[in-house]
């Protein structure tokens, strides 16, 4: 992972709730920094590294929080500078979503902020409690010193997410913007030069992944080259279901083909 924090997969709304009432007793250490805004609404210590982030939160575009497993506290993981255009923050932050690690990402927006409390269900159950009872995102929230805030939950990568973030950070992602592409994208998942799925296959996928392809950024012929990268025999060789199951999300990630080829020679000669 790089110093964004590139992670992959999916979001569709959660019932979590941020910070509930719950009770949940821990043996965390009480090693805790110096009282920050944090310490005051929540029982998870914070990194210092972290705090140092937060206490400087306005120079950021987007930032990571999750929880060390090791020391239990709250650290950051992947930070966008908030010089990077729109499109290239949402994007970062796609990718931050790694399936198996819940976190917290703040998300600057024309207006304000928002919370996005990512909680696959896939994730240990500690680390669940962390996010849904424990309240590790207020701790993050009560940095912000009273700013603007909307909260999102989520546990898989889906494009109603992507969108309302899209909207949120650029104000541009409309269904107009969306629908040009639908039918493009769709026709590609047809092709037997593409995912050769069904013709219903295709239309549902396109419904699915567009709003989160046209975020990205991405188009058909940045799809069809990743393609050949990852289904070619000289390429990646995945399967035809690896393929379909993986080409969105790493279309996502913007990944270099070429890259991912030379890195595929160097390992295996």
């Amino acid at each position: 992972k790089n110093a964004v924090g590139w992670g992959p997969d999916s979001l569709v709304s959660s019932s979590c709730s941020v910070g509930c009432s719950d009770s949940w007793s821990t043996q965390w250490p009480v090693d805790s920094p110096p009282q920050a805004p944090s310490q005051r609404s929540g029982s998870f210590p914070v990194d210092t590294a972290l705090e140092q982030q937060l206490s400087n939160v306005e120079s950021h575009g987007a930032l990571q929080v999750v929880v060390d497993s090791r020391r239990p506290r709250l650290v950051g993981k992947g930070v966008v500078p908030r010089a990077s255009p729109p499109e290239d923050i949402l994007r970062h932050v796609v990718t931050f979503l790694d399936d198996g690690e819940p976190c917290t990402v703040l998300v600057r927006t024309r207006s304000g902020w928002v919370l996005l409390v990512w909680v696959p269900e896939s994730a240990p159950r500690w680390a669940i409690k962390a996010f849904r009872s424990a309240g590790a995102a207020n701790v993050v929230k009560a940095w912000l010193n009273g700013a603007s805030v909307k909260e999102l939950q989520a546990s898989e990568l889906d494009s109603g997410v992507v969108d309302a973030l899209a909207e949120a950070t650029t104000g541009v992602l409309t269904a107009a913007r969306v629908a040009t592409r639908l039918e493009a994208y769709e026709t590609y998942f047809y092709s037997s030069d593409g995912l050769d799925l069904t013709r219903s296959g295709a239309a549902a996928a396109a419904a699915s992944h567009a709003g989160l392809l046209t975020a990205c950024g991405v188009t058909v012929e940045a799809l069809g080259r990743l393609r050949r990268a990852l289904y070619s025999s000289d390429g990646l060789d995945m399967t035809r279901d690896a393929l379909r199951r993986e080409l969105v999300p790493l279309a996502c990630q913007q990944l270099s083909p070429e890259r991912l080829v030379s890195l595929k020679r160097f390992l295996y000669g």
